[in-house]
């Protein structure tokens, strides 16, 4: 009895679900008011590409009403939505108008995703691929948002992150880099996150911006700079949360390019064995070597320089009693 109960509420909550996902995801194809609904969608489009904000949003309000969803084949009203409250919020000094403009950004996100989800919107093809790539867009531009423009929370922050990365895979934007690593590396520090948790974070990100540098021909450069950023942020938690591995392989390098300078030399090897590196390991015996060669051919050019300064001060004292008699003699004339 107790599970047709429990049955029965779980069909009720899906379909009170599936109503409100219609509800919000409505389109104007085949509708009565079509024609009013895409002409205020032609309307205020044609005003955004403007920057006439004022009768954007106007008409805006007008087709979303009508159909959110628009033809059902794009997302223009909510994403376009979320771009006029994003405007708006530059201008807003009211905490509680601030607050309601987050709220109904958030909103618009989570609607257009939902109505991907109930494949009220529909992408080009009608792939899972696209499907995927499309919700993964949606996802990191929210968590994107809720990083810089909403300040949410961070686990509300992380929940989206998540899902980027769930459903864009290694197509994920690099527009999620700094406000994920910021959160970890913040996370970290307040022992809220696992050092396990965060190295796996950051090898996924790392893995994305990895592949699209040498996939992506045309985005590659800011994948790279956004990587660079996030290495700058992990360098705070580095020496807490990586082994040998990691410094090896972001070391070496920098020592290969440095070979001359003993400083890198000494820098390098002292941080590889501080993280782990064993005396057995063969990089670290290399560099060993390397070390001990160097400090050996300095101090045999100290002891030079030591010996050479010994014998001009030796020189010097011989020198001193004649320079002395001479002056002597030198006042005994006068």
């Amino acid at each position: 009895m107790n599970n047709r109960f429990s049955n029965f509420f779980v069909f009720l909550f899906a379909s009170f679900l599936s109503l409100t996902a219609n509800a919000q995801c409505e389109n104007w194809i085949g509708k009565p008011n079509q024609t009013d609904a895409e002409n205020a969608h032609s309307i205020y489009r044609q005003a955004l590409k403007a920057h006439d904000y004022n009768t954007a949003f106007e008409q805006w309000q007008i087709a979303f009403k009508l159909a959110p969803a628009a033809d059902g084949k794009r997302d223009y009203h909510y994403t376009d939505g979320i771009t006029m409250y994003k405007h708006m919020l530059a201008n807003v000094t009211d905490e509680k108008v601030k607050a309601e403009y987050h709220a109904q950004i958030i909103k618009l996100y989570d609607q257009a995703i939902a109505c991907y989800l109930s494949k009220s919107i529909t992408t080009k093809n009608g792939t899972e691929e696209e499907l995927n790539t499309k919700l993964g867009y949606l996802y990191g531009r929210k968590a994107y948002d809720m990083f810089y423009t909403i300040n949410s929370s961070y686990d509300d922050n992380v929940v989206a992150l998540d899902n980027c990365i769930k459903y864009a895979g290694d197509n994920a934007e690099y527009v999620i880099f700094d406000p994920y690593a910021s959160i970890i590396v913040y996370e970290f520090k307040e022992k809220r996150m696992p050092k396990d948790k965060a190295v796996a974070l950051y090898k996924r990100l790392n893995q994305i911006a990895e592949y699209n540098i040498s996939n992506n021909e045309k985005l590659a450069e800011g994948y790279q700079q956004a990587q660079a950023s996030m290495e700058g942020k992990f360098a705070e938690i580095e020496k807490d949360i990586f082994d040998c591995d990691y410094f090896k392989e972001k070391l070496i390098p920098e020592y290969e390019e440095n070979k001359d300078d003993p400083a890198t030399l000494k820098r390098v090897l002292f941080t590889l064995k501080s993280q782990g590196c064993l005396d057995s390991d063969p990089v670290v015996i290399a560099l060993a070597e390397e070390w001990k060669k160097y400090a050996n051919q300095e101090n045999a050019r100290l002891q030079k320089e030591f010996e050479s300064t010994i014998l001009l001060l030796q020189l010097k004292l011989r020198m001193t009693p004649v320079d002395t008699r001479k002056q002597s003699q030198s006042i005994n004339k006068l």
